[in-house]
């Protein structure tokens, strides 16, 4: 585990139920689409594909953690700072939270790790953390935005 000092929250990444479940109808319904516009075969079927390819991504990332590149623990401490933990590694990075989406019940962080090239999305969903965490991450994230706005 780690420890928490008075300025940092720690959050441990779990499944999601909700986020899987809704994947699931977004991507159907995408796959529904994609077979019924008028499109040569293989437009369509290369569409499929690629719809296909990203349910698997998604689900397998964000909605049950499975990944080997999932995000299973995040810590926030400071203006922004970050350090994240990922499935296949028990290291911690350390980055920045360069975007966010706080919502009742999914929150969006968009973090720019200092040894990855490209910034890493993390879907945290409310049935995916304890009510307490997902209750102190939102307001955390919620003043820090808007701090920034005033």
């Amino acid at each position: 585990m780690y420890a928490e000092s008075p300025d940092s929250l720690g959050v441990e990444l779990g499944p999601s139920r909700v986020l899987t479940a809704v994947l699931v109808l977004l991507h159907f319904g995408a796959v529904v689409l994609a077979l019924v516009v008028p499109l040569a075969l293989v437009f369509r079927a290369t569409l499929v594909i690629l719809i296909a390819l990203s349910f698997y991504v998604g689900v397998y990332r964000h909605g049950l953690r499975r990944g080997g590149n999932a995000i299973v623990a995040l810590m926030l401490s400071g203006e922004d700072e970050c350090t994240v933990r990922r499935r296949n590694t028990t290291e911690w990075e350390t980055g920045r939270v360069v975007d966010r989406w706080v919502q009742p019940w999914l929150t969006i962080l968009t973090v720019r790790s200092d040894a990855r090239r490209w910034s890493t999305s993390i879907v945290i969903c409310a049935d995916a953390v304890a009510p307490d965490a997902f209750r102190r991450l939102r307001v955390r994230l919620r003043l820090r935005t808007e701090a920034a706005r005033v």
